[in-house]
């Protein structure tokens, strides 16, 4: 409520003072309220339970929430650099007074949230306390962006009030901060669409994971090998691990032996708590080339 009160009065005060820095803001803060909606929903989502068809659960909302939040932001800040461009070729008159009071409560309210984010954030748990969750590393890029921007409107609204011919640092500021958030949001879209596209994990190096699998006692081989993000902080692994045919030196107590083995090192060595492997015995002849991973 608090947020989109703010929205409003920076939307008439942009309106009344012909600051597009100010009118820049107030769409910020629209994106950021889109956003915390889109968030909430999708890690409501991410909590329901697993289902028969949808036995991985609903992991993946949140990251279709941060890909839609960041689009929206993406969206709005084309359309206020355009706008930016225009008015540096054609500068229209700007009322500094107006603008600076706007810009001094925006920055006073930006500040407020950032306090409540901050303090919201240990509220939402996760498998893996290193990564942070990717919603609520959403939400502080935008909190932080919009706390920036608003300083560096609140300095151009100054040096406007002061000088009313200094007008070109509207547009200017409104380039500058438009640029700074679509940076800070590029690589969480980038990740977004990793997990997405069932990427490995950054700090996973499945050639690593390869080496050790391969170290472990009675295996001979291990192919096909899968190591993706079903969300941020929750990997699976899927593999095979080949093994000698069963003989006297190599009993079927070994096999479990193998399998346990190569879970602890999957499970300790690498945090992937979601594995699957498969003891192949042999060669397995029916392993289609095409689709296996050696």
């Amino acid at each position: 409520g608090l947020c989109f009160a703010f929205f409003c009065v920076e939307l008439v005060a942009g309106i009344w003072s012909g600051s597009l820095a100010i009118l820049s803001d107030s769409f910020h803060l629209l994106s950021d309220i889109a956003g915390f909606g889109i968030s909430l929903t999708a890690l409501y989502l991410s909590s329901q339970p697993a289902t028969d068809r949808h036995s991985f659960g609903f992991h993946r909302a949140e990251i279709i929430g941060a890909v839609v939040s960041t689009f929206l932001i993406w969206v709005l800040t084309a359309g206020l650099l355009y706008e930016a461009v225009n008015r540096l070729r054609d500068p229209q008159p700007i009322d500094g007074k107006i603008m600076f009071i706007t810009a001094a409560i925006g920055v006073g309210g930006h500040g407020h949230d950032d306090e409540g984010a901050t303090a919201a954030t240990p509220l939402i748990t996760n498998p893996a306390p290193k990564i942070l969750n990717i919603n609520v590393h959403s939400a502080a890029i935008h909190v932080i962006g919009d706390l920036l921007s608003s300083i560096g409107v609140l300095i151009s609204a100054g040096i406007i009030w002061y000088d009313p011919t200094k007008t070109m640092v509207d547009p200017i500021c409104t380039f500058i901060f438009s640029i700074f958030v679509v940076l800070t949001t590029v690589r969480l879209m980038s990740n977004s669409f990793s997990v997405l596209m069932e990427g490995t994990p950054a700090h996973i190096d499945p050639a690593a994971v390869l080496q050790d699998l391969r170290a472990v006692p009675g295996v001979t081989d291990v192919h096909d090998l899968h190591i993706w993000s079903m969300t941020v902080g929750q990997v699976a692994l899927v593999a095979h691990a080949v093994t000698p045919t069963v003989g006297e030196s190599f009993s079927a107590d070994v096999y479990n032996e193998v399998l346990l083995k190569c879970r602890e090192i999957v499970c300790v060595k690498y945090a992937i708590h979601h594995s699957t492997i498969q003891i192949d015995v042999g060669p397995d002849d029916h392993c289609n080339p095409r689709m296996c991973r050696r």
